[in-house]
């Protein structure tokens, strides 16, 4: 009886010395370990999710204007993920002889997630205005993918640039419910110098849609307002004249091997001026063709919407549907199968990552196909870029999903 609270002592002593800081380190270090592997899988995971909806969507919608099935985009507006980790512990301790004390501990620590995911349908006057609004001309590099054209590949620069513009230099695409042929040349035109060497590229320019008035007349808090504002006061005519003007990005064709006669003959096509090194592209909202810059290359740039129909036409619609589908006028010379653009279809679906149901087929793009997955690729940065901007979403039915 003397002895028992010594023993008593020792075990308490040996838990409270060895095994408590044991058991404290096992499960800081499993939950810290946990928690960085489970948000770096998480994240990876709902990141290529997003990815995939956002892309198939596009995918989906594009096969719905083929059929003029109306079209609609539902945006996965959040992801609540909220993680827990429980943990367990359990120890014991004994002797052996008089009073070496021996134990044993032991942990377990449990993970868990309750994601819930919000979609937003896309409706009201801003998406709409962003849906069949014309696209930035800068919005249009979004698309072409700067650097991304392959040399000797014209059908895909072709079919991707026909895509995108309506026009060229007052050309429009359609005359007389037909393809114009002026315009198919000067698509072909522009393919051609991309594929030469050439690239579109975004450089600095001066917006000088202003008027010139004497340099004696600008005062010098007409000078600090203008800072204040971002814009600058330019000199002109040897320092008499001043003009204000503020700088801007804009988007140019530079021209490489400007004395082949190839080249030349595109630029003549493009009702150009050949010897330059680069040929700013214009949008109607800058000014009329011919005024402010006359050495320029002159766009009309489609809607997101148009954008989408126009790229129906490369889906491969099945025979049985036939029918069902609207005669469309192809802008280029890519016929279904060519190696432009294709979305395919069959009964049942591939084992690809870009393909959606619609009334009963698969329709998808060959994992294979480079230039179709390029051309995809284009079409949903498009997208994101003109839609991912709509901030309006105070009324608009929500859809919030538990994952389970």
């Amino acid at each position: 009886m003397i002895g028992l609270p010594h023993r008593k002592s020792a075990s308490l002593l040996y838990w409270r010395a060895v095994m408590l800081p044991s058991l404290v380190c096992i499960l800081t270090a499993s939950c810290s370990s946990i928690g960085g592997e489970q948000l770096i899988s998480s994240h990876t995971s709902y990141n290529d999710s997003v990815q995939l909806t956002v892309t198939r969507e596009v995918l989906t919608n594009v096969v719905r204007s083929r059929y003029a099935d109306p079209m609609q985009f539902i945006t996965v507006q959040s992801i609540n993920a909220q993680f827990s980790v429980s943990a367990g512990a359990s120890a014991g301790a004994g002797e052996i002889g008089g009073a070496a004390a021996v134990g044993d501990a032991g942990a377990s620590v449990g993970y868990s997630e309750s994601p819930t995911i919000t979609f937003t349908p896309e409706v009201g006057s801003n998406y709409f205005d962003s849906l069949y609004g014309p696209l930035s001309v800068n919005e249009l590099v979004a698309f072409v993918i700067m650097g991304r054209f392959v040399p000797g590949d014209m059908e895909f620069e072709s079919v991707s640039l026909s895509m995108l513009f309506a026009s060229v230099n007052g050309a429009s695409d359609i005359t007389s419910n037909k393809p114009n042929e002026l315009y198919l040349r000067r698509i072909f035109a522009i393919a051609h110098l991309l594929d030469a060497g050439g690239s579109l590229e975004q450089v600095p320019e001066w917006d000088k849609h202003t008027s010139t008035i004497a340099k004696t007349k600008v005062l010098g808090e007409d000078m600090v307002e203008a800072g204040k504002a971002g814009l600058y006061w330019l000199d002109e005519d040897d320092g008499a004249n001043a003009r204000i003007a503020k700088q801007r990005m804009g988007l140019a064709l530079k021209v490489v091997a400007a004395e082949d006669p190839a080249t030349v003959a595109a630029l003549h096509d493009l009702n150009l001026e050949p010897g330059g090194d680069r040929y700013f592209i214009r949008s109607p909202s800058d000014a009329k063709p011919g005024k402010s810059y006359p050495n320029a290359i002159w766009v009309t740039p489609r809607s997101m919407a148009e954008v989408i129909i126009i790229a129906g036409g490369a889906v491969d619609v099945p025979t049985e549907h036939s029918e069902l589908v609207p005669q469309r006028i192809r802008l280029t010379s890519s016929e279904v199968g060519s190696p432009g653009f294709r979305i395919r279809s069959s009964r049942e679906c591939p084992n690809v990552p870009y393909r959606v149901k619609h009334r009963g087929f698969c329709f998808y793009i060959d994992d294979k196909d480079v230039s179709s997955k390029q051309i995809l690729e284009g079409l949903v940065s498009t997208y994101m870029s003109r839609m991912g901007g709509i901030s309006e979403r105070k009324n608009e039915p929500q859809v919030v999903i538990p994952v389970g």
